[in-house]
């Protein structure tokens, strides 16, 4: 599993081939940009469902688009 993949997909992209390893699912302990930011395209990317965050997080993941344009990111949903 991946837990908290925040950002730089391609690096953790990089590095889970680089370890041989088969990503199964990914873990989302709660909905901050800097834990979220890249959950969607890597879940999208092996093909796995994504778990977490607590419900009373969804107005975090919602405002992700925002998150990301305030920090100057690109936009991430």
């Amino acid at each position: 599993a991946l837990v908290d993949p925040g950002g730089e997909a391609e690096k953790i992209k990089a590095e889970v081939a680089k370890q041989g390893v088969t990503i199964t699912q990914i873990l989302l302990t709660h909905g901050h940009l800097d834990h979220v930011g890249a959950a969607a395209e890597l879940a999208d990317h092996y093909q796995v469902p994504i778990y977490g965050p607590d419900k009373e997080d969804a107005f975090w993941l919602d405002g992700l688009p925002a998150q990301s344009r305030m920090f100057g990111l690109e936009e991430c949903a």
